[in-house]
Parts: C-alpha cells; structure tokens; sequence
C-alpha cells in the first residue's frame, strides 16, 4: 500500500505561511501514522508468509515478487534465520538499474533477466533466462582469477534419487547433463543439435563410466552421430566403433548381398564377411566393390 505524502512543512524562513503550513502538517501526521502501521502490518505479514513458505519449500503465494522492496523489509524486520533464507534466494533476483536491463523472481523461482516474459525453447520454461539483443545482453561468463592452473566450472549432476537432495545410482545410458542448440523456426525455438554426457557402464563406489555423444539431424529430434567412449573409443551413429581404445581404424561390416550400391559410396572402404576364401575388406570405385590383397604380413 502506498502512503500519503505529507503537505508541505512549516519554515522559519517563511513566517507569512507557518501557522497554516504547521496547522496542516501536524494534521496529517494522524493519517501519516495510521498508514505506516498499516504497512508495517502488512511486511510482517507477508514476511511470516513468505518465511512459511520458503521453509516448507514452495512460493506459491506470491505472483512476481518484487525481491529489493521485500528484501529491505525482511533484512529490517526478520530474524537473522529469515534474512539468510531470503539472501539464499534473492541472490538471484536483484533488480537492474540499467534499461532495458530486468531481472524477475517468479513465485515458482524462475529468473529472468533482460526481459519481463518467459520463451520456451524446445518447449522447455528454463528457470533462468538470460534474453537481450547483443552479446553483452545474452551472455553468460564465468571467470576465474586464482593463481593455480584451475578453471572456473559449469557443473551438470544426475542422480536418481526420487526427492531433492537424495541420492541414487545412475544406470547405463542414463543422461548426466545435456547442452542444447536451438533455433527459432518463425513460430517457436526448436532443439537443432545437442551434446550429451551420458552413463557408459555401471556406477562403482568410486566411479561413474561415462561418455559423450553429439546429436544433430534435420528434424527437432535431433540423432546421435558421434560418440566418445573410453571403453569403445570413437563410434558413428550409434555404438559403431570407427576408431577403438587402441586407435585402431574399424571397419562397417556387410555381406555381399547387404554391401551397398558401389555407385553410392565411391572410395568407401567396408568389411565384407563371406568373401570366399574368407572375410576381408573392399572398397568402391564408383562402379564395383573391389577386393583388396589379404595376404599374410
């Protein structure tokens, strides 16, 4: 609730106009005093509730809150207990001063800086969104200064845990975290490409097997075209090792009646295994697969 400015004050330098100006000053310090305690009311009151709600993990109580007026009231009137929930939160939600320059803290905890609507991408409502029109806007850095060889993070965790903070054991194929590139196809921003970390063998007490695949395509379900494993070394479009963990070159597999048309792979070179005399690779020429000498070395 807003409060009524006080008239004008009454001034010594001003003797024509102090006895009306003092007569309606101290006539609307009553109304003056009624409000302040109404506002005062109405902070503790919102803060018991947001201090109820923040403990019990939801905020629904709350459309667009406005963190730097109800920050100021929580510091000046809760206990040290209420202000470190809310620094926790509103660590997140300080109020740019420079335009076009916004950032927002929703009731369900979303961020949003640079702007004052939310955009899916991918169908996906991001809890922090970073909008603007240039790279100063729409960036974010991580920067470390520390006299050491290491490096600022951007940590992703996966655990299967049912509730917030629990722990459970990943399971292979699992995703541990996923980077996406989108697009917007005039209408809506859709996934174009991703990278992926996902769970490459089963977790130990020490260890969780793990590698990266790339994921690209011509629809917005993009597929896996590479992946790196430490185990399988470098596959294509799946788990087909081309490179293994001994940096040995794998060839694709056919048979003679499965080997595709020479004309559509021209100096490609595959393994055939029903060759007669025994498997061994070909390669096109653009018109036929030819066999190439698998003498012993």
């Amino acid at each position: 609730m807003a409060i009524t400015a006080l008239p004008t004050p009454p001034s010594r330098s001003d003797p024509a106009n102090f006895p009306a100006r003092a007569d309606a000053f101290l006539a609307a310090l009553t109304a003056f005093v009624t409000e302040a305690n109404a506002l005062a009311a109405q902070v503790n009151a919102d803060k018991n509730t947001f201090q109820a709600l923040a403990t019990a993990g939801q905020l629904d109580g709350f459309q667009n809150l406005d963190a730097e007026a109800f920050g100021l009231a929580l510091i000046t009137k809760t206990s040290a207990s209420a202000i470190r929930t809310y620094l926790e939160l509103g660590s997140m939600a300080l109020q740019s001063t420079g335009a076009p320059s916004v950032t927002r803290l929703y009731a369900s905890l979303r961020v949003l800086i640079g702007a004052v609507a939310d955009y899916q991408v991918n169908g996906i409502n991001a809890g922090i969104q970073v909008q603007g029109v240039g790279n100063d806007q729409s960036a974010l850095a991580a920067i470390r200064f520390s006299d050491n060889g290491s490096a600022p993070l951007f940590l992703f965790g996966k655990s299967r845990g049912a509730t917030i903070g629990t722990e459970g054991a990943v399971q292979l194929n699992d995703i541990l975290g996923r980077i996406m590139f989108a697009g917007s196809n005039g209408t809506q921003a859709l996934n174009g490409a991703e990278v992926r970390a996902e769970v490459d063998g089963s977790p130990t007490s020490g260890a969780v097997p793990s590698r990266l695949s790339f994921w690209t395509g011509l629809t917005t379900t993009p597929l896996e075209v590479m992946r790196l494993s430490y185990s399988a070394g470098m596959s294509m479009f799946g788990a087909n090792p081309v490179i293994d963990q001994n940096r040995g070159h794998v060839l694709r597999s056919y048979t003679q009646a499965t080997l595709p048309a020479a004309a559509l792979a021209p100096q490609t070179m595959f393994w055939c295994s029903n060759l007669s005399g025994g498997a061994g690779p070909v390669i096109s020429n653009g018109s036929v697969w030819l066999r190439l000498a698998t003498g012993a070395i």
